[in-house]
């Protein structure tokens, strides 16, 4: 290979990728995240308005990077969709927990709670 075709291998190459958004790296922890959320059944079947809010957060962060929006204005979008992350993780946990005590509390068990126990 010439020293001009180099020259012009690395000016395509440079110009391929100025043509790609970007990354961002608090977008790609959000999608990390995500990604964990969606494969985590309980998540899915617990909590799955709040996992669809979070990744339509999620979509609209990676429209504002795919749009050349301000990286701000991308990092606040990524910041959101991890808080609706972090909403359907803890509701699905809460509804896990909630499903488990029903039962008790319909059978009659007693919890440390109860005011049965102080009798």
């Amino acid at each position: 290979m010439t020293a001009r075709s180099l020259a012009l291998a690395a000016v395509l190459a440079l110009s391929a990728c100025a043509s790609m958004p970007g990354r961002h790296p608090a977008l790609d922890d959000a999608q990390g995240r995500y990604d964990l959320a969606r494969s985590d059944p309980q998540v899915g079947t617990l909590a799955r308005a709040e996992l669809d809010r979070a990744g339509l957060a999620l979509q609209a962060a990676r429209q504002a990077l795919a749009d050349g929006q301000a990286a701000a204005q991308v990092e606040h979008l990524a910041y959101l969709a991890n808080q609706r992350i972090t909403i359907a993780r803890d509701e699905a946990g809460s509804r896990a927990a909630q499903a488990m005590v029903a039962p008790r509390r319909q059978a009659g068990t007693t919890t440390p709670g109860n005011s049965s126990l102080s009798r």
